[in-house]
């Protein structure tokens, strides 16, 4: 009855990082909609004079993505701390427990556990390199909304009798583009960036676990 306790706990195991995946691949859609959004707009700013209407236009468009794209920040400040604290947990935690179940396997020899344990392992390491590619993907994503806001200000007109818009406008641009720039990060529990290099670096740390319990005397 007790090896089949951990097998109960797996629907529990696996449900919180699903949902934060279900998180992380929403904000990364609401990142892609705020980027479009910049493009179209800068596909609809056309090189030539502006009018007082066009200016009050594109002002009131720059400051509902603005709102938008705070909004959005709001809720990675969030996700980001149960990103990293899951993060925390289902790597070291698990690398940890398999090397204990690893040892009991090897001083034991119970072919059960190195069923569980080859499984609980690729559980880990796809779970852990998904939320790494996420997180590379909301990088690109910020840098794309980066780039066209750059090509945004290329395309905004300057002219003697709407300078102070074009001038207020540029800053507005400005803020956005600094607000891109310093995102929040997202870390495991401040230790480290998760991106995809730490993702090999933390393999090449559980491949070091590995052979260190394989390597002790039975």
């Amino acid at each position: 009855m007790g090896f089949f306790i951990p097998l109960i706990w797996i629907p529990m195991y696996l449900s919180y990082p699903l949902v934060l995946g279900m998180l992380l691949t929403g904000l990364r859609t609401e990142m892609q909609i705020l980027k479009h959004s910049f493009e179209h707009l800068g596909h609809q700013t056309k090189s030539g004079l502006f009018d007082k209407r066009h200016w009050l236009q594109l002002k009131h468009d720059i400051g509902g993505l603005l709102n938008q794209q705070l909004l959005l920040h709001r809720h990675l400040r969030t996700v980001r701390h149960l990103v990293g604290f899951g993060f925390f947990i289902a790597y070291y935690f698990a690398v940890f427990f398999i090397g204990a179940i690893l040892f009991i396997t090897k001083m034991h020899d119970i072919a059960f556990f190195v069923v569980f344990l080859i499984s609980l392992f690729m559980v880990v390491l796809i779970e852990c390199y998904c939320w790494c590619h996420l997180v590379d993907s909301l990088d690109d994503v910020a840098d794309g909304i980066g780039q066209s806001i750059y090509e945004l200000c290329a395309k905004l007109p300057d002219s003697r009798e709407h300078h102070s818009d074009f001038v207020a406008m540029r800053t507005s641009l400005m803020i956005i583009w600094m607000n891109t720039c310093n995102s929040p990060q997202v870390k495991c529990l401040g230790i480290f960036r998760i991106c995809s290099e730490k993702f090999v670096n933390l393999c090449n740390a559980s491949y070091t676990v590995f052979t260190f319990f394989i390597g002790m005397p039975s």
